[in-house]
């Protein structure tokens, strides 16, 4: 993809996705990653009516704008740091992509109906870079906008298990609680916030189980104490 904007906020050196861009999409079984494709592309269904615009920040090899695109009248828009994510991208039609940090988002303010943000609020490498990420994602939302972030649970301890075993997230000692997300928010002067916890299927669940996976999990995230647990926060912010 020759066409992608690089803009003069993006890094030039190389970093460590541009890495691993080429077996980024394999590093959890392939019925594991379909699975939450499919639940985060139904979760963020009913905020996607007809000509809105939707931009994913950090949508690294474009997974989840690649299958928003398929939807008719939406402008998909997607923005990573590393090129070598994006080139990964496999369908450009209906998708505009930008190389930029999340923390200077390359859009103007008030530009989008619908931002999300999903794994990767917990690459950045400190705090102070994931607040302005959120400052920025509220930036270019527009008046009423949807700010999604969809990411890890810092309570669920599994978490460090399997970052030891993926190389770009063998680093990662500490995840950004939703309390610290929240708490800028409010800052931000944004005070409807509803933070919810999803999914449960671990990345070596075999496939011929998902099936009762799937019932358990839809259990275990009603559950009032168990849900604290779940794997992933996600915070819906409207600006």
């Amino acid at each position: 993809m020759d066409d992608i904007l690089r803009t003069k906020n993006s890094q030039s050196k190389t970093n460590i996705f541009d890495t691993v861009a080429f077996e980024y999409d394999a590093v959890l079984p392939g019925h594991i990653s379909d699975y939450y494709l499919s639940k985060r592309i139904k979760f963020f269904a009913p905020y996607l009516s007809d000509n809105i615009k939707i931009l994913d920040v950090g949508c690294g090899t474009g997974r989840i704008i690649t299958a928003l695109s398929l939807r008719n009248k939406i402008l998909v828009y997607g923005c990573d740091e590393s090129m070598g994510m994006l080139k990964r991208i496999k369908n450009e039609e209906g998708i505009s992509i930008n190389c930029c940090l999340a923390e200077e988002i390359c859009f103007k303010s008030n530009t989008f109906d619908v931002i999300i943000s999903v794994a990767v609020f917990h690459h950045f490498a400190n705090e102070e870079i994931a607040l302005k990420a959120l400052s920025e994602m509220v930036r270019v939302a527009k008046k009423g906008a949807k700010v999604i972030i969809w990411d890890a649970n810092s309570l669920n301890p599994y978490w460090f298990l399997l970052f030891k075993r993926v190389s770009y997230d063998k680093d990662v000692k500490k995840i950004l609680s939703c309390r610290k997300i929240v708490k800028e928010a409010k800052k931000l002067n944004l005070e409807s916030i509803k933070i919810l916890k999803k999914g449960w299927i671990p990345d070596f669940a075999p496939k011929r189980v998902l099936c009762l996976l799937r019932c358990l999990e839809y259990i275990f995230e009603r559950v009032p104490f168990l849900k604290l647990f779940s794997a992933h926060n996600v915070i819906i912010i409207t600006k």
